[in-house]
């Protein structure tokens, strides 16, 4: 019997990295996870809070799969890009000739380069310091985020893959 790797989704490497460095939000991530997607992949604004009163619930849920949905449509480290590809995108977008890419749970991510992990760790470190987690906290998500696309997923064969540590 060959074992075939799980590709990695956005789905299985949120929910490893929410294990991992959020285990008080593992409950909760499945909800997170489809309210994220029902809204467009947009995290809440003020009026729809992912918290209640003072305690926010899924706080490194969706900068965790805000992250990865940057990463699948390749915003996330846009400003890493040479002016140039950053211009001709500007503009295809504007002309209506670029559409970003729909993503989902299912949708698979590729490992990143290794001379973009750099970028790619320091963007998602901003991300979550923007939304007020903790600059340790954030590298402490940035590297997870990292070793679990770096990481082969776990095989098809019905048992747990890298994202049920």
């Amino acid at each position: 019997m060959t074992i075939t790797p799980r590709p990695q989704t956005i789905d299985s490497i949120a929910r490893a990295v929410v294990t991992q460095c959020a285990p008080d939000e593992k409950a909760h991530y499945p909800h997170l996870r489809d309210d994220f997607f029902d809204r467009g992949s947009r995290t809440p604004d003020a009026d729809h809070p992912l918290g209640f009163g003072a305690v926010a619930v899924g706080v490194v849920t969706g900068i965790v799969l805000s992250v990865l949905h940057e990463l699948a449509v390749g915003s996330l480290t846009e400003a890493a890009r040479p002016w140039w590809d950053r211009s001709w995108a500007w503009i295809l977008t504007r002309l209506g000739m670029r559409k970003a890419p729909e993503t989902g749970p299912g949708t698979v991510l590729a490992a990143i380069p290794a001379d973009r992990i750099d970028a790619v760790t320091k963007a998602i470190v901003a991300h979550a310091v923007r939304a007020d987690i903790p600059e340790e906290k954030a590298s402490l998500i940035a590297e997870a985020v990292i070793r679990e696309l770096d990481e082969p997923g776990g095989p098809i064969d019905g048992t747990t893959g890298s994202g049920e540590h």
